[in-house]
């Protein structure tokens, strides 16, 4: 008998086994020492996901395992119900263990004592071990069966390289999935999709949620293969793993000496295979379409912030993933950090509007505000809140990631912040088009919106800059001739700071657009909030002449539509 069949005999699954494995949980160096990965059904995990046979390897197929058991206590496929029982063995292994939460606060979202607690926490390791025990019973009378075959068929591996989960809940995205999963289900000729939209919307996130999706595995039983390629692609690199995942030889692939090449190695190897190829974080066509390598029974699915990638690689099949709204925020807050949304209602709304309802940065706030109110001190809290209402608080939280979450643009180890996510976008963008953003950020943001006379005018630029803009998810057209600014880019382009004479052609555009229609009411109602900015910003920067012009040709406007409030705010002062 081989020595290592023999050790996997005489491996017992144990709740301390299983407290060491979830002990280590974020180092798949550490996980992958463990006795557990001798497991067969870790070992056929390994082979089946095509992971390489390393120690970090076996600590990924050991995880996926022990992620894959805790998923079959999930009484159903829903938003966790923490005060139904049915629900406790999953909400205390998945919040306790797998996120790390402590055991008091996983206690009091159920709201039972410890002793109550410390009950629940033994049945769920105990139902863990069974299911694990029996799943790797089955496995061994499957291995046990093959010995006897003289002529075993080689079972080709089933590769699985999706990004893992993430901690929370996908909030407001299911019509979204919905017609995505369609779309690739159903679709003909390598069904294509592709989200495009702002940095931070939650474009990867949704891209996991499919790919781990039952009705999509199901579909797509021949795996899943992922790619994230990032502002620096190695397209020939990647190619080789997607190669080694499908079954190609190293001595092909070390042949494969050219992208061309390889991705017809690849594509030779998928077949009449039915596999999900997901290309994440797309920056150029051509390094995208390199992994446009499925055949007829394959699903293509492309994540990128740029307008033109999208639609080069999906054409009309490119989907604008949208912010969430005030309500699936709060939903998304509250799955973060109960305690914030239950202590502070009206806080919390506020800053849903102030980041325009952007996942990033709802998960990054929800992140922190959970950090600083599980010690239920309320001066915490309050103080946490406080600090998130300034938009240079909000752009540099931070949020570390495990080596599988991080992406591929950034340093290993390198925490998630809404601002590095902002500055990818510019590091690509010609100067004078990343001064143009900054500039914009005179216009107060959505919901606003501005004209494209007065967008040219402010930045003193092109329609091409715009466009610019716009391509690169950073600008959104909201009809032909009307722009608005994500409240997160707004803040992030006011803090990179625009140009002095910016604010001063700002005051002057608005100011002769109040005299050339000043009797045009209408006009100057669909431009009133750009108005009474030009207004502030005069007042604010001293630029007496245009506030005084401005004033007066306001002066019947704001009369005639009984805007008493705003009017005593300028007409007060009678040397204008």
């Amino acid at each position: 008998m081989h020595p290592r069949f023999y050790d996997r005999l005489l491996l017992r699954i144990t709740q301390e086994t299983l407290r060491q494995a979830f002990k280590n949980w974020d180092s798949l160096k550490q996980l992958g020492a463990l006795p557990l990965v001798n497991l067969t059904l870790v070992q056929s995990q390994l082979k089946r996901a095509g992971y390489a046979s390393t120690i970090a390897g076996r600590g990924l197929a050991l995880r996926t395992v022990l992620e894959d058991a805790v998923d079959v206590l999930k009484p159903v496929d829903d938003m966790p119900v923490p005060e139904d029982r049915a629900w406790r063995p999953y909400v205390i292994l998945m919040e306790q263990f797998l996120h790390g939460r402590s055991p008091d606060w996983v206690r009091e979202q159920m709201h039972i004592s410890k002793t109550t607690y410390h009950s629940e926490q033994r049945r769920a390791l105990n139902l863990l071990v069974d299911i694990l025990q029996g799943w790797e019973e089955e496995q061994r009378a499957q291995e046990s069966s093959m010995v006897y075959e003289v002529n075993p068929v080689r079972v080709p591996s089933i590769p699985f390289l999706a990004l893992p989960k993430p901690a929370h809940a996908l909030v407001g995205r299911a019509d979204l999935l919905s017609r995505v999963k369609a779309q690739l289900i159903d679709g003909h000729n390598s069904a294509l999709a592709a989200f495009k939209g702002l940095p931070g919307v939650g474009k990867t996130t949704l891209a996991i949620a499919l790919a781990h999706d039952p009705a999509i595995r199901s579909h797509f039983p021949d795996g899943v293969l992922w790619v994230g390629l990032g502002l620096h692609p190695d397209p020939l690199s990647w190619l080789g793993i997607w190669a080694g995942a499908v079954g190609v030889s190293e001595e092909v692939i070390a042949r494969c000496i050219d992208i061309p090449k390889r991705a017809a190695a690849v594509h030779a190897a998928i077949g009449m295979r039915r596999m999900l190829l997901v290309i994440d974080d797309a920056w150029q066509t051509e390094a995208a379409l390199a992994f446009k390598v499925g055949g007829p029974n394959c699903a293509h699915l492309l994540t990128t912030r740029l307008s033109d990638v999208a639609l080069d690689f999906a054409g009309g099949e490119a989907l604008l993933v949208e912010e969430l709204s005030p309500s699936e925020g709060m939903d998304l807050l509250a799955l973060i950090a109960p305690r914030a949304v239950e202590a502070a209602p009206q806080q919390t709304e506020e800053l849903i509007q102030m980041v325009g309802g952007l996942p990033l940065a709802l998960i990054l706030m929800g992140s922190y505000l959970r950090k600083e109110g599980h010690s239920e001190q309320p001066r915490r809290l309050h103080d946490a809140l406080s600090h998130l209402h300034t938009a240079e608080a909000r752009s540099h939280l931070a949020q570390p990631r495990s080596p599988l979450e991080a992406s591929p643009t950034f340093q290993p180890g390198a925490s998630l912040s809404l601002q590095d996510t902002i500055d990818l976008s510019l590091t690509v963008l010609d100067p004078a088009v990343a001064q143009a953003l900054f500039d914009l950020s005179h216009f107060a943001p959505k919901p606003n919106t501005f004209s494209e006379a007065a967008a040219l005018a402010v930045t003193g630029s092109t329609v091409d800059v715009l466009d610019a803009l716009v391509d690169h998810g950073l600008l959104q057209c909201i009809t032909p001739n009307r722009y608005t600014l994500h409240p997160t880019i707004a803040d992030y382009a006011a803090l990179r700071g625009a140009e002095a004479e910016a604010l001063e052609r700002f005051v002057r555009f608005f100011t002769l657009y109040a005299e050339e229609h000043e009797a045009e009411h209408d006009l100057l109602e669909g431009e009133l909030t750009n108005l009474l900015c030009a207004l502030d910003n005069a007042q604010a920067a001293s630029l007496d002449h245009w506030l005084a012009r401005g004033v007066r040709a306001l002066r019947p406007f704001l009369e005639t539509r009984e805007l008493y409030q705003v009017a005593e705010q300028y007409l007060g002062n009678e040397s204008l």
